[in-house]
């Protein structure tokens, strides 16, 4: 099964290139048909001995994530760069940290989940950020709902988007909570 590794510093493409080439992975070529190509989230393809990576750049949430196939290639990526799972991610998270740093935290457990199933450990976080004071950390929470889609996260999404004192807040919310009814 496929496990999802973000990158706690930013990496580039190029740098990631590099580091596959040095691993002796084959580039797969990329897909001629612009209708597959997601312009927000560039990324590029290799096949390794043991399976298949697929590093992107997300420019949403400005931050690099790799799907992995197979341990080996996960070890490889590990003692190279600095990268959390998703309960790694999790647990990096400190609320108490200040706001910039618990933002990229969001942003870090946001990409790490990407379209997982469901993890308790994820709702809890999220719903944590919701409450915090600082709007920026509360925005940042609502990360975790646009990449996961969970509609569990319906109620506190609503009540954000109706009594948050924030305007951004408020805003982004109610796109929130679309997306969450639509799904």
């Amino acid at each position: 099964m496929a496990v999802r590794l973000v990158f706690v510093d930013e990496t580039t493409i190029r740098t990631f290139d590099s580091f596959a080439e040095g691993q002796g992975w084959e580039r797969e070529a990329a897909d001629p048909d612009p209708v597959n190509v997601d312009a927000d989230r560039p990324f590029t393809a290799w096949r390794t001995s043991s399976g298949r990576v697929v590093f992107t750049n997300d420019t949403v949430i400005e931050t690099q994530y790799a799907e992995v196939g197979a341990d080996d290639d996960e070890t490889a990526i590990r003692v190279a760069f600095t990268v959390y799972d998703l309960a790694e991610a999790v647990a990096a998270l400190d609320p108490g940290q200040a706001e910039h740093a618990v933002f990229h935290g969001y942003e870090l457990i946001a990409g790490a989940a990407g379209e997982t199933s469901r993890d308790q450990s994820v709702v809890d976080a999220t719903t944590s950020g919701f409450a915090d004071e600082r709007a920026r950390v509360r925005r940042s929470a609502l990360l975790v709902v646009q990449y996961t889609e969970w509609t569990e996260f319906l109620p506190d999404v609503q009540r954000l988007a109706e009594s948050d004192p924030d305007q951004n807040v408020r805003d982004m919310a109610g796109n929130m909570q679309m997306l969450l009814e639509l799904s």
